[in-house]
């Protein structure tokens, strides 16, 4: 079996590879694009329940190539990104130097966040594809719990688990899903071997091999009950952030939905709001 420091080698790698290149495909230009017209990356649903932000010292963690990192910055927050991904972390120096929009960028693996920023921000934020690549749940919330100060916030925005138990092939039917993928956690992680990127099917690869785990929504709650934070919100939501199939279907507003009659019917993101305790730091 692989170890924990061989799974990650292979997933750093592959995003490594696509840090490189996600800045040129139209997914992200569109982000980009909002960014220089002055707006946000962040869309409807993240702005709206992050609410007023300004002066508050954000880490933003996962923060890939930094498109939100820059927008939680034009929010009015302070704003530190980090990726465990080299190339990310310099793609997003570079975006931050080009839009003129300030943040700091840091590579830091998930568990040095407490040691490295104890009780340094009021508020975490992640989002988008950020649960699938962790190994330990628990140890997340506890070191995300750690780099808050008490009273501090964290905010995710994710796809819900069942959009990752989707069937790979013909996953939207016209009145039903199909769903091939476990929705619980497993004892073992599924390895994928994929060409391309969610940014663009058509992306030339190289490192194309991941390990991703399942993770449901109960297992994230009770990661951070178990980190000693207070849960404040778990919404589900019907509107998606990417196109997960060529089904979903883009609005005006830049989310993604699932076609009529389905639109509305199931969730595509959930948002968890969860607070540290005052006095109280993490375990």
């Amino acid at each position: 079996m692989a170890s924990v420091d061989s799974r990650t080698e292979l997933n750093q790698a592959w995003w490594n590879e696509r840090a490189g290149l996600h800045r040129q495909t139209r997914f992200y230009q569109k982000h980009i694009a909002r960014l220089t017209r002055g707006g946000l990356s962040l869309l409807p649903l993240e702005v709206g329940e992050l609410g007023d932000i300004r002066g508050l010292n954000v880490l933003h963690l996962q923060c890939h190539i930094g498109t939100d990192t820059l927008s939680l910055s034009r929010l009015g927050a302070t704003v530190t990104g980090v990726d465990f991904s080299a190339v990310a972390i310099q793609e997003a120096r570079q975006l931050s130097l080009d839009l003129g929009i300030p943040a700091t960028f840091e590579q830091c693996e998930i568990t040095s966040l407490k040691s490295r920023y104890a009780e340094a921000f009021d508020l975490v934020f992640t989002s988008h594809g950020v649960l699938s690549w962790l190994p330990d749940l628990k140890e997340w919330a506890r070191q995300i719990s750690g780099c808050l100060v008490p009273g501090g916030q964290f905010y995710l925005s994710e796809s819900h688990p069942l959009v990752w138990a989707l069937a790979e092939e013909s996953p939207v039917q016209e009145t039903s899903l199909s769903l091939e993928f476990p929705y619980l956690a497993q004892d073992q992680p599924g390895t994928f071997v994929d060409t391309g990127s969610y940014a663009d099917r058509e992306l030339p690869t190289q490192a194309n091999e991941t390990t991703q785990w399942s993770w449901s929504l109960g297992d994230v709650v009770n990661a951070f009950i178990t980190a000693g934070m207070t849960i404040n919100h778990l919404h589900e939501h019907a509107a998606g952030f990417y196109p997960v199939t060529p089904e979903f279907q883009e609005g005006a507003d830049g989310h993604y939905r699932l076609p009529d009659p389905l639109d509305g019917r199931f969730p595509l993101t959930f948002t968890i709001r969860a607070t540290q305790p005052c006095g109280v730091q993490g375990p």
